[in-house]
């Protein structure tokens, strides 16, 4: 009901489509009311719902955002832990290749490791 409705209504210039048969304005009133508390209170109960699960989400959000930083942290640590041994590797290691009975530097033998090297740049990349 619109405002200029209700002003009618009151003053007893127009009667409402939804008032029922014998109902007083009073009983119509107090219905209308009753229907809208109704309303509010399944809205109200419908935010409390969004509420809850936006807390849900958030703490999720927050433990999946825990858990990035440590395998973060993690990935760091190992790609320091390979970096040192590459260079142990390359400084203290040989390895007899071939028939010949000359030593190389088994660096020279190692696999490639690209995803290493593609985070030690980047971490190089960072720190410049």
């Amino acid at each position: 009901m619109k405002l200029y409705e209700m002003e009618g209504f009151l003053r007893g210039k127009c009667i409402p489509g939804d008032l029922k048969v014998n109902e007083t304005n009073a009983e119509y009133l107090v219905r209308k009311f009753s229907e809208a508390d109704d309303r509010c209170a399944a809205l109200s109960a419908k935010l409390n719902m969004i509420n809850d699960l936006m807390e849900a989400a958030e703490q999720a959000n927050k433990l999946a955002q825990e858990a990035t930083e440590k395998l973060v942290q993690e990935r760091n640590a190992l790609a320091a832990e390979n970096e040192t041994l590459n260079k142990f590797i390359a400084a203290s290691c040989f390895v007899q290749a071939g028939e010949e009975l000359a030593w190389y530097p088994a660096i020279d033998h190692a696999p490639e490791t690209q995803a290493t090297d593609a985070f030690l740049a980047e971490v190089r990349a960072q720190g410049v």
